[in-house]
């Protein structure tokens, strides 16, 4: 192998199969993160304590290595515009361009591509002046923040007033965008782009039935891959994916999307050019369909050829459902210990089951306050939702 190093954006839990992944396919990876006690740096070839944001910083650090390196990744980390800063720098062609990056990057832009290029998504308004009362509900978000941070449901017009002041603190650029919520089923999409190939094996539903507990924050508690009863739409959803990939001029990548069906029709709220976190790319996607996503992520980002038979995905669908769930804190006590019952460690069809008590925090408001995570498969969904209560029924948390 002529260029040897493989970069890798972040050190935390989010990142460690990309890490693994690279190391499996022989290359030396060169991982950065600004945490110097970060969960994943052992499993780095060479550890920067640098942000990842500080690409100034990060061009130093790989200089030496700069002929050898063939590409970068990152996942469960918004920081698209870092890898495309990376790649150009590296002269690593055929990937996202850096204007693409920056406008998955930002929402309000983001918003303005939809529009431009005719993608369904939800109504916008300039302005809090601009929402009629017929307009209600409407969420409002940071357009420079990810992990639901900042992002509020607003009824009426003195909740937009309150909230829209307190989004826009949150955001690194002092700017939000309000846009009209829309009823109905969200799915989480997760594409390969293969020489401008679309191959999608990330098609999940996603959980909000715990809204009403982090209101008026609007958290996804995890979801279910496959969703099956939504295939219907998945033909519709390649189509649009396509569309995105060909005018954001990506022929070669990861796009993932959250959208909602809403009278039975695709609406995008989001796309990301990126790896998802939260174990949806590392474990729900592979387990459900055969795929080793990031796998075949990193190879196509290290412009090493994809076989056919590495992209087998719902020709082998596994007939099982597979959900990840969150252990979040909704009030405003300290967690002091967690018991988790020894049998909970032999169940089969538990996949996972991990805490991480550096995260422990007085409430949650993002999805960076989640201190825990599990994944359950079962054979159909009554019985993967009977798996999942057993789960948070049997774990006990001590409060101070």
């Amino acid at each position: 192998m002529d260029k040897r190093y493989f970069i890798i954006l972040g050190a935390s839990l989010d990142q460690k199969e990309s890490i693994i992944a690279a190391n499996e396919l022989g290359f030396r990876t060169l991982v950065f993160d600004k945490n110097k006690s970060s969960d994943c740096k052992k499993y780095a070839y060479k550890f920067f304590n640098v942000s990842t944001v500080n690409f100034s910083l990060i061009k130093k650090k790989i200089y030496k290595y700069k002929k050898k390196i063939a590409g970068v990744i990152t996942q469960g980390s918004d920081i698209p515009f870092t890898v495309s800063k990376i790649e150009k720098y590296l002269k690593i062609y055929g990937r996202t361009p850096l204007n693409s990056s920056l406008i998955c990057s930002n929402k309000l832009l983001m918003k303005n591509f939809f529009t431009q290029n005719k993608i369904p998504t939800a109504k916008q308004f300039k302005n809090i002046h601009q929402i009629k009362k017929s307009d209600y509900p409407v969420v409002v978000k940071p357009i420079d923040m990810s992990g639901s941070k900042g992002v509020y449901f607003c009824r009426n017009f003195d909740e937009i007033n309150f909230f829209s002041n307190i989004s826009k603190k949150k955001s690194k650029k002092k700017k939000i965008i309000i846009e009209k919520f829309l009823n109905g089923p969200q799915l989480s999409t997760e594409s390969l782009i293969i020489k401008k190939n679309v191959y999608t094996f990330g098609y999940a539903e996603r959980n909000y039935n715990d809204t009403k507990d982090f209101y008026p924050n609007i958290l996804e508690n995890g979801g279910i891959q496959i969703a099956k009863k939504y295939f219907s739409y998945k033909k519709k959803v390649d189509f649009y994916i396509k569309k995105i990939a060909k005018k954001l001029k990506i022929n070669n990548g990861v796009i993932k999307s959250d959208l909602v069906i809403n009278n039975n029709r695709i609406s995008f709220i989001e796309i990301a050019t990126r790896l998802s976190g939260g174990d949806f790319s590392a474990t729900l996607i592979p387990k459900s369909t055969g795929v080793n996503f990031i796998k075949c992520a990193v190879k196509n980002a290290a412009g090493l050829k994809v076989f056919k038979n590495e992209l087998i995905g719902f020709k082998n669908i596994n007939k099982n459902y597979y959900a990840n769930r969150y252990f979040f804190s909704v009030d405003k006590k300290n967690i002091k210990k967690i018991y988790v019952p020894k049998f909970l460690k032999n169940v089969k069809w538990i996949h996972k089951l991990e805490f991480n008590t550096n995260r422990l925090i007085k409430k949650t408001q993002s999805h960076k306050d989640r201190y825990g995570v599990f994944i359950v498969s079962a054979k159909n969904l009554n019985q993967l939702t009977k798996r999942i209560n057993f789960v948070y029924n049997n774990i006990k948390i001590l409060y101070e």
